[in-house]
């Protein structure tokens, strides 16, 4: 089974490329999902699919640069990189922080945190 890292590698990369069936796969049934740029919790793989990629890849701009992968445990990994999303005409560009967490090889929890020049979250 791959590593924390090497599935969080996918995961980013699946969702750049907006490629919704490899995003599926790597959902866990019971995925959590907490997303600053929704401000919503998400609860499993279709609630995630559906009320959260249906909207955030119908925004003008939705990109997620990961850039630094460091695991903190046997099972989750801190991602740093850059968030831009622009939605209702507004674009946002923000270095992140993720933490994703893996079980059999899935993602069962994802929480995100921008910051911004002053270090706020």
């Amino acid at each position: 089974m791959d590593s924390p890292e090497r599935l969080a590698e996918r995961f980013f990369a699946v969702v750049q490329d907006r490629n919704r069936a490899a995003i599926a796969a790597l959902l866990h049934p019971q995925v959590s999902f907490a997303a600053k740029t929704t401000g919503s919790d998400f609860e499993g793989r279709e609630d995630v699919l559906k009320r959260f990629y249906d909207t955030v890849f119908a925004w003008t701009l939705y990109d997620a640069f990961a850039t630094d992968f460091e695991q903190l445990s046997n099972d989750t990994v801190r991602v740093r990189g850059r968030f831009r999303w622009m939605n209702n005409g507004d674009l946002h560009d923000a270095a992140a922080i993720w933490t994703l967490t893996f079980q059999d090889g899935q993602l069962s929890r994802l929480s995100s945190e921008t910051i911004t020049e002053n270090g706020a979250h």
